[in-house]
Formats: C-alpha cells, sequence, structure tokens
C-alpha cells in the first residue's frame, strides 16, 4: 500500500510541474534535503535550501521553456 501511495504521488507531482506549478515539489521536500542534478551545464549541482530549488526551478523553467516531464516509471523500495 505505501509504494502505491508513494507512486501516486510522485506521479501527481509531476503532473503539476507540467502545468507550471513547481512549487508543489519544493514545498513536497523535507527541511532538509539534498538536490542534485548531475552534469556540468547550466542546471548541473547541488541544492539544500528551499531557495535554492526554487531559483532552480525558475532558471529550468527560463531555459527550458515547455518543458514536459514524461514519467515512465517511479520505482519505490522499503517503507516509511
Amino acid at each position: 500500500m505505501y509504494n502505491h501511495i508513494v507512486r501516486s504521488k510522485v506521479r501527481a507531482t509531476f503532473e503539476r510541474i507540467n502545468e507550471g506549478d513547481y512549487l508543489t515539489m519544493v514545498d513536497g521536500l523535507a527541511p532538509q534535503f539534498e538536490y542534485r542534478f548531475h552534469g556540468e551545464h547550466a542546471l548541473g549541482g547541488r541544492r539544500t535550501t528551499r531557495g535554492a530549488m526554487i531559483r532552480w526551478w525558475e532558471r529550468a523553467t527560463r531555459l527550458l521553456p515547455g518543458v514536459r516531464f514524461d514519467v515512465q516509471e517511479v520505482l519505490v523500495s522499503g517503507g516509511p
């Protein structure tokens, strides 16, 4: 049951992002987190604060206008 709930939440979050609402993702982050986008490019790097995550999404949507995410698979392992 837990795995189903997590999968549903992840898919719903990406649907909201595709509608232009990336704050749903930001609001779902834990008080302490680490988000890495791998690569040596404009979006690469590590974020650990809400403000940095918002700035990343602002930059991502500016650099990739109209970008859409097509979630193919959500893997969930373990319990809460």
